[in-house]
Formats: C-alpha cells, sequence, structure tokens
C-alpha cells in the first residue's frame, strides 16, 4: 500500500503541472493572465480585449532563439547582454497562438521545470512587447 501510494504522488508529481502566465505591456503596464494545463497543451491567454489560443511548450534540455523578440525595450540586463554578443534572446520554451481575428501573440520564456517558475517575453503582430511571468 505504501508504495502505491509513492507512486501515485510520484505521477502526479511529474508532467502534470499547471502554469499562470501573467503578461503586462512593458510601456503602458496594460496587464494580461493565460493558463496552460501543463507542457504541451492548449493554453489561453487574454489580453488586450483578445483571447489568443496556443500550444505552450517547453524543453528543458534546448534553448530556443526567437529574433523578433530580441528588438524588446527593457530587457534585463543579462538579456540585454545576450542580445548584444549573439543578436537574439532565448529561452527553453514557447507560446505562439493566435486569436479568433487572426492576430498572433508570439512568447519565449525560461521556465526551471523543478520550480515551475519562468519569465520571458511576448510581442504581438502590433510589436507591442510585454514581460512575461510563469508561475
Amino acid at each position: 500500500m505504501k508504495k502505491l501510494a509513492l507512486l501515485v504522488t510520484v505521477l502526479a508529481a511529474s508532467g502534470c503541472s499547471t502554469y499562470d502566465m501573467a503578461l503586462m505591456d512593458q510601456k503602458s503596464g496594460t496587464t494580461g493572465r493565460g493558463f496552460a494545463k501543463w507542457n504541451g497543451a492548449d493554453a489561453a491567454v487574454e489580453l488586450a480585449g483578445k483571447t489568443y489560443n496556443g500550444k505552450f511548450r517547453y524543453s528543458p534540455d534546448r534553448t530556443i532563439s526567437v529574433p523578433s523578440i530580441s528588438l524588446a525595450d527593457n530587457l534585463p540586463p543579462a538579456m540585454e547582454q545576450k542580445k548584444k554578443n549573439l543578436g537574439f534572446v532565448g529561452g527553453n520554451g514557447t507560446f505562439f497562438a493566435r486569436s479568433a481575428d487572426n492576430s498572433g501573440l508570439r512568447c519565449v520564456f525560461a521556465l526551471n521545470p523543478r520550480n515551475d517558475i519562468g519569465s520571458g517575453a511576448c510581442m504581438d503582430d502590433a510589436g507591442v512587447m510585454y514581460d512575461l511571468q510563469i508561475n
């Protein structure tokens, strides 16, 4: 019975995380919120009067680079230095999504799967940059 309880606990803790996403416009401070059930699942973000739907994906053992995100203002100093050195910023996860009117939202983030916390940046089709926090 103890082995069964341990197995259930391990299975519940592995790969079944839920993620809350918070976004903030880097210039105006407008905020948005989103939710993903687990890695590889459909996710939704409500932002600026639109709902964006797409896949939430990350891989702890690789880096994804998205040059368009590197155009951001207000990058943290470490990310700004990486942009200067490499010409892009990256992370280990992405959220690429579309709204009902076919507007796009592209996010790249770094997520620590051990504590399910991450941060990154998003850009919409209008070029508006958002900071992204994942809990």
